[in-house]
């Protein structure tokens, strides 16, 4: 017998990859190869620990500003992951 609850609990589960290495062992190309291949949406670690400077790479978010963007970033991306957050206008 067929528990369709169970298979309704499975059908929603989200899945979620985390692939890390050194800078420069390809974890992004990685990153970019699984989400095309698997239609996933992928979050960039260096988008929410380094502001967009030019070059890249020049000045960090402080913490408390890192934590906000990232959260932004989950709610627009992952609602399910944080569904009561709210970014402070302040």
């Amino acid at each position: 017998m067929v528990d369709f609850a169970v298979l309704f609990a499975l059908s929603t589960l989200a899945m979620h990859i985390l692939i890390t290495g050194a800078a420069g062992s390809s974890t992004s190309t990685l990153a970019h190869s699984v989400g095309f291949a698997t239609h996933a949406r992928g979050l960039e670690s260096d988008d929410f620990f380094w502001r967009p400077t030019d070059p890249l790479f020049q000045e960090k978010f402080g913490a408390e500003e890192r934590t906000v963007v990232l959260l932004t970033a989950c709610h627009r991306f992952f609602w399910h992951t944080v569904p009561s957050f709210t970014p402070s206008t302040s």
